[in-house]
């Protein structure tokens, strides 16, 4: 089961750094971070296995907005 949502998850992560990358530090950290972590959110909450595709997809290429950095709880208040 872990398989076909790898791939997605890597293929988005080769993409999203090079296009993501410099929005926190142009933007400030909150706005990126809280996007990366809604589209976790998503993902968790998707019913189908499309779903979770496309949102496996979506959090491999948000990576680069801050999902590697654990912000402290009152940075996202």
């Amino acid at each position: 089961v872990a398989a076909p949502t790898l791939s997605p998850f890597v293929g988005g992560h080769c993409i999203g750094p090079p296009v993501w990358g410099p929005v926190p530090e142009n933007h400030g950290r909150k706005l990126p971070l809280l996007v990366s972590c809604s589209v976790y959110i998503g993902c968790a909450l998707s019913k189908s296995t499309a779903l979770v595709l496309v949102f496996r997809v979506l959090s491999g290429n948000v990576l680069s907005l801050g999902g590697r950095r654990r912000a402290p709880l009152s940075l996202l208040l």
